[in-house]
């Protein structure tokens, strides 16, 4: 059942939102998966669900998502619950106050189910990076469910919850969602508040939103976008965009991916021309070098960012005996940092030093400005722009968990959008009887509404037509 079903139905009171958050807490609590570092307090979400069914009814619903069970990645604040980012060295920190999107949420009436599983602070590409389980798909429990917002993907697919927060620096979202045959949303930099999202690199996080439809997508992003004053980045959507009516397949990432993942793109192409698109040739030339640019950002940004987890300032601080400050801080540090995350710390660290900060990270910021430059040019001549949302099916659960290259690999479809910072979506395209394939859609910045709204039209004759 969609997230709009859900909300319709508790409007006609057909089941209520005490019920919901009862069976939501149920199967968290028996999690099958491994979606949950933390399932939220039984007493504490069912008093917001009672208090959610009282305004429901006497008429007087907060929002169309009052009542709505939703989870959110443990990289987000909720007040008075832990937020570990997946990591030995935060696994005793509980949130003091609410990132801005989840009190966007609280506000709203939605119901808070637990904290998802993750990669170690964001780093990573199947949620076997986290310092306490691994999770898995529930499409194909043999196969991971992409990363690093597995956890967030794999409560919706499973159904737990109709729709989960998660956050997207290269790809956290949309991967993951496509992994799980759900819809992964990363919107344009700064639409969504960073406020209370652990920093993994600041120039790249946004909060995204992971739900069965684009309309689930569509419902949260309404709540939690807009202006919030303790973000700089943040603002305001304008209003009245559109969309010109031509599209265009990227050849560079079409070109990068298997012949299945080809055969989702050429479906969604037919069905865009059956809408009356226009299909148009664009060329992003600099994208060949989008994966080398954004893992070094990426890690640089990192470095700068993870520098407070020291086990003084925060996190876990080691019991053995130190004999100065700075053995302190790299016995913590040792002992509560896993191996991916030291490998970019190290990376990051390596290529903003002297005498390497220019031929690295200068010339990576170099590359960044040409995408976003190749982008822009791009949408002066289409809508939209679709290409795969990843470049193969997930792999098999431990195949690639110690293999960096492999890891970075699977993030070839979806960082090229983050680095320019524009909003991007990944539909499902399901080939019946075998995994899921995502299909990308990317739209110029500050067009989110609009690309939501075409994605559903999408997703639904896509389901009309099997």
């Amino acid at each position: 059942m969609t997230l709009k079903e859900i909300s319709n139905n508790l409007s006609k009171r057909v089941f209520s939102s005490s019920e919901l958050a009862c069976e939501a807490l149920d199967k968290a609590e028996n999690d099958a998966f491994g979606c949950f570092i933390t399932v939220a307090d039984r007493e504490e979400a069912l008093n917001a669900a009672m208090a959610s069914d009282k305004r429901i009814k006497s008429g007087s619903r907060l929002s169309f998502l009052d009542g709505i069970p939703i989870t959110v990645k443990d990289n987000i604040l909720v007040s008075g619950m832990k937020m570990t980012c997946g990591s030995r060295i935060l696994e005793d920190f509980t949130a003091p106050y609410d990132a801005f999107a989840v009190k966007r949420l609280k506000d709203a009436g939605c119901i808070i189910i637990g904290k998802t599983n993750m990669d170690e602070f964001g780093m990573g590409s199947s949620t076997e990076y986290s310092a306490f389980h691994p999770t898995f798909n529930p499409i194909c429990t043999d196969r991971v469910p992409g990363g690093s917002s597995g956890g967030a993907a794999a409560s919706v697919a499973s159904g737990i919850v109709p729709a989960a927060l998660g956050s997207d620096t290269g790809g956290s979202v949309r991967q993951p969602a496509s992994y799980c045959g759900v819809c992964g949303y990363k919107p344009t930099y700064g639409a969504v508040s960073r406020f209370g999202l652990t920093a993994f690199a600041s120039s790249l996080d946004v909060i995204g939103v992971i739900s069965e439809d684009p309309d689930g997508c569509a419902a949260v992003f309404d709540i939690i976008s807009g202006r919030d004053v303790y973000d700089s980045t943040s603002h305001d959507l304008p209003e009245n965009a559109s969309l010109p009516m031509s599209f265009a397949v990227s050849d560079e990432l079409y070109n990068a991916a298997s012949e299945k993942q080809r055969r989702a793109v050429d479906k969604a192409a037919a069905l865009l021309s059956d809408m009356s698109w226009k299909r148009v040739s664009v060329s992003i030339p600099s994208i060949k070098y989008a994966v080398q640019a954004y893992y070094l950002i990426s890690s640089a940004e990192a470095s700068s960012n993870l520098a407070r987890f020291d086990g003084i300032r925060y996190g876990r601080r080691t019991d053995r005996e130190c004999e100065s400050v700075e053995e302190l801080i790299s016995f913590s540090r040792e002992e509560g940092l896993g191996k991916e995350v030291k490998r970019r710390i190290l990376l990051g660290t390596y290529a903003l030093s002297s005498g390497q900060r220019e031929d690295w990270y200068q010339k990576a910021m170099t590359a960044r400005r040409l995408i976003t430059d190749d982008f822009k040019s791009a949408f002066t001549k289409c809508g939209i722009i679709i290409a795969p949302s990843v470049p193969d099916d997930p792999p098999k659960a431990g195949v690639v968990h110690d293999s960096p290259l492999e890891i970075y690999r699977s993030d070839i479809m979806t960082v090229p959008a983050s680095l320019a910072g524009i909003p991007s979506i990944s539909i499902p395209f399901e080939n019946k009887g075998s995994l899921p394939s995502g299909v990308q859609i990317m739209a110029s910045a500050d067009s989110d509404r609009e690309l939501l709204s075409l994605a559903q039209k999408m997703y639904m004759m896509r389901k009309a037509s099997e």
